[in-house]
């Protein structure tokens, strides 16, 4: 599976992507929104899992490029402060999946991008 991730906080950055390369997946990682839809029009991609707050183009600019692809990822927004609206408008945009950061160990569980307990040895 290859799974582009967009994130610009590097604790979280640095734990999702361990916890993705330790399961086996390759992983593109891209440290704010406009190098995330830079890697969109480069790569292929099954999954995007994408920030929702960042700096200039947020996580809705890059649900809104990466629904251009064909085929078209499987794409997350992920928060640590869903404001009101936000999951109705980011799955209006074409978000498959809206998680709450906190939750979202669980939730890669669910979807089988994850089968470990998803805790980080240090």
């Amino acid at each position: 599976m290859i799974i582009l991730l967009v994130e610009d906080c590097q604790f979280h950055r640095g734990l999702i992507s361990h916890i993705l390369i330790r399961e086996g997946h390759a992983l593109l990682i891209a440290e704010t929104g406009e190098q995330g839809i830079e890697m969109l029009e480069h790569h292929v991609v099954d999954y995007v899992l994408t920030d929702k707050d960042m700096h200039v183009l947020d996580g809705f600019a890059v649900i809104i490029a990466a629904n251009k692809l064909k085929p078209t990822p499987k794409i997350w927004l992920m928060s640590n402060v869903l404001k009101d609206g936000d999951t109705k408008r980011a799955l209006e945009f074409g978000a498959h999946k809206v998680v709450d950061k906190d939750h979202l160990l669980r939730e890669l569980k669910q979807a089988g991008l994850i089968q470990r307990s998803g805790q980080v040895k240090t």
